[in-house]
Formats: structure tokens, C-alpha cells, sequence
């Protein structure tokens, strides 16, 4: 009987021994975000994804795996940052870093062996994941760009006035302030002089637009012409051949 049960004990005891190492084998880094070695990271609101073989969020787990997971700089100095669990992905875990980071600098991400899964499987072995910085943006291009963007905006709108005027679809007192109370006010003269002002204004919006009409219906036939000219062919006369005699 004795040696019965020490050889069921043994047998336990090599399942144990067998059972441990495919446990831990299981459980691993599998990827994460930035990928190792890069090193075009923006310094501004970087999160670091680890994502795992097995699920890591349970409540418990959690608890289990405080403090094993560690980030420092290349001269060795810790870096702090926030754990957050995805509850939509339970294999995540993300690094939130708490402000900026320092440019072209070299980071190292280190998980302890120790971590653990829902599951109880341990890591086994220490894991790093190392990513650079790159230089921050100056913006000099982004302002350059919006300079130019709305250099050309005010080009097109100023075409856009400019046809319509000629097309005659522009009201010409479009930008004058007829309200004679209003810039009496604003240039604080008497209404009968706002009055005044904004007959006179009035008579030369009208006096250009005349003129811009005039403009537009003189091109319109110069292109009229060069079309009728274009229709013109030119007619064939009929040969006469002279017989002899």
C-alpha cells in the first residue's frame, strides 16, 4: 500500500513538474505598439500597448501584477506613466506616459517575469521593448502651408467678385453702409452729412459698375467677332478649262 501511494505521488509530482513549463510557455508577449526598435515616436501623449497571449484584467490580476512593468530612459532614469486595462481587449495593457517625453531619446520598457495571466500562468522570463523619439515638429511647414492656403482662397474669391461684377449678377451697393444713422455714428458726423456720404458712394459704386459693364459687353463682342470669323470659309470658284480648237 505504502508503495502504491508513492508511486501515485510521483506520478503527481511529474505532472506538476510537466505541467509548469507548457503553462508558462503559453503565457507571453506576443506584440506590441510601437514595435521594437522604432524610432520615429512623437514625444506628446505617447501610449505604449503590450499585448499579451492570455487575458491580464481581471481585478485580481491586476493586483498581482503592480509594479511589474517599468519604463526608463537611456540614462537609466524611471519614467512615470499610467496602466490602463481595456475591458474590450483583456490581453492589453497600455502605458499611458505622464507628459512629454525628451527628443531623440532612447526609452526601454521592462516586464518583470513574475507578471501573471487571469489564468495564474506566469511570464517566466523578463521581457524589454526599446523605442526612440524623434525630433519635435517646429510647425514652420504647417504655417507655411495655411499662409498659402489662404493667399489662394482670397485670390479665388477676388476672381469670383470680379466675374460676377463684369456678369452684372453683383449688386454694386453690395458694400455700402446705407444705414445713414448707423455711420453717422461710427464716424461721428451728422446724419445729414451720413446722408451725403452715402449718396456719393453710392454714384461711384454705380459710376464703376458701369463701367465694368461697359468693359464686359465690349469683350463679349470682340469674342462674338472672332467667332464669326472663325465660321468663315472660303468659298471655291469653279474652274474653267479652255478646250482647243
Amino acid at each position: 500500500m505504502k508503495r502504491f501511494a508513492g508511486i501515485v505521488m510521483t506520478a503527481i509530482l511529474l505532472t506538476v513538474i510537466c505541467v509548469m513549463p507548457v503553462s508558462a510557455a503559453d503565457f507571453e508577449l506576443k506584440d506590441s505598439n510601437p514595435e521594437q526598435g522604432y524610432e520615429k515616436v512623437e514625444v506628446s501623449n505617447v501610449m505604449i500597448k503590450l499585448f499579451f497571449s492570455e487575458n491580464v484584467s481581471e481585478e485580481a490580476t491586476q493586483t498581482a501584477n503592480e509594479g511589474k512593468i517599468s519604463m526608463k530612459d537611456s540614462s537609466g532614469k524611471d519614467v512615470k506613466f499610467t496602466v490602463i486595462y481595456d475591458s474590450k481587449d483583456a490581453s492589453k495593457i497600455s502605458l499611458l506616459v505622464d507628459g512629454d517625453l525628451q527628443e531623440e531619446e532612447k526609452y526601454t520598457v521592462e516586464v518583470d517575469g513574475s507578471l501573471v495571466s487571469d489564468t495564474g500562468s506566469m511570464l517566466g522570463e523578463n521581457e524589454e521593448l526599446s523605442f526612440s523619439t524623434k525630433k519635435r515638429d517646429s510647425g514652420a511647414g504647417y504655417l507655411l502651408l495655411m499662409f498659402l492656403m489662404i493667399i489662394v482662397m482670397m485670390v479665388m474669391t477676388f476672381r469670383d467678385q470680379k466675374k460676377k461684377m463684369m456678369e452684372g449678377d453683383m449688386d454694386p451697393l453690395a458694400g455700402i453702409n446705407t444705414n445713414p444713422y448707423k455711420l453717422a455714428k461710427e464716424k461721428n458726423i451728422s446724419v445729414q452729412e451720413a446722408v451725403k456720404l452715402i449718396n456719393e458712394e453710392k454714384a461711384k459704386a454705380l459710376k464703376k459698375a458701369e463701367k465694368m459693364n461697359k468693359k464686359a459687353g465690349a469683350q463679349e463682342e470682340d469674342e462674338e467677332e472672332e467667332t464669326a470669323e472663325e465660321k468663315v470659309y472660303r468659298v471655291k470658284t469653279k474652274r474653267v478649262v479652255k478646250r482647243k480648237k
